[in-house]
Order: C-alpha cells, then sequence, then structure tokens
C-alpha cells in the first residue's frame, strides 16, 4: 500500500482539526498550514464529509469541523475514507480473482500482513498523533 497525496493530505487535514478548538477550521485556515492546495482540499473534504469524519459549514463563515473527538478518529478511518477499504494484495480484495487462492500459501500471508497493517492502522487515534505532534515539535523548536 502506499500513501497517495490525497491520503497525506486528508490526515494533514484531520491532524489540524484535531489540534483546534471545538476541531474546527476555514478552509483557508487548514490549506495554508498545512500546505494543501485549496482545490484539493475541497475534494478531499467531500470525501471526509461523506465518510461522517467532518462537517462542512458553507458561506462567509464557512468552516470545516470534525464531527467526532479526535480520539474516536484512526489513522484507518481517513485512509479508507479517501481509498476504500485496504488491502495489501488484490488476491485478497478481489476473491475470485485469483485461480491459486485456495491452494496459495502466499495468499495467507498477504492475508496476515493485511490484518496486521489494519489493525495498527486502527489503533492509533489522532489524540495520541496530536499529542506525539506537539511534543516532537516542542522537543524541536529549541
Amino acid at each position: 500500500m502506499k500513501i497517495t497525496k490525497d491520503v497525506d493530505y486528508a490526515i494533514r487535514t484531520i491532524l489540524y482539526l484535531s489540534l483546534q478548538d471545538n476541531y474546527s477550521a476555514t478552509k483557508n485556515q487548514i490549506a495554508e498550514a498545512m500546505k494543501i492546495p485549496p482545490q484539493f482540499l475541497a475534494k478531499i473534504a467531500q470525501q471526509l464529509y461523506k465518510a461522517r469524519i467532518i462537517e462542512i459549514t458553507k458561506g462567509s463563515k464557512g468552516k470545516y469541523r470534525l464531527i467526532k473527538r479526535h480520539d474516536d478518529i484512526t489513522l484507518l478511518t481517513v485512509i479508507e475514507a479517501i481509498k476504500g477499504e485496504i488491502f495489501l494484495n488484490y488476491c485478497i480484495e478481489e476473491s475470485g480473482k485469483c485461480f491459486r487462492k485456495d491452494n496459495c500459501y502466499i495468499n495467507s500471508i498477504w492475508c496476515e500482513l493485511t490484518n496486521l497493517m489494519r489493525e495498527r492502522l486502527a489503533s492509533v487515534t489522532f489524540k495520541e498523533i496530536t499529542e506525539k505532534e506537539v511534543c516532537y515539535f516542542n522537543n524541536n523548536s529549541k
């Protein structure tokens, strides 16, 4: 699995919102602070909205706001909001596509690794990330 630019931008967006009071900010605030092209951010925000991770208030005072607390949002949630369910190999995702699946030891390894990756990503909340980011920033800005 490769973290694509849209996934990276979605993670940056949720990270930024996690660091804000009331978990909210304008599109321009996020775009500027996280170095995300505003048009790209608008597209990503729509996907995060459809996944029920953020709400979008339109208008001159429009904002993006987390619907859930940052300790209830995981890396897996955000990645899959953008890319759909993640798999290490297509043969896991598209059962029936591989004629060897039932007799393939490698398939069991891909399944095991996919499960480990998904479990790890599901265990990392944005609360944890924001706490580590603040510590990292404070330790490296001296």
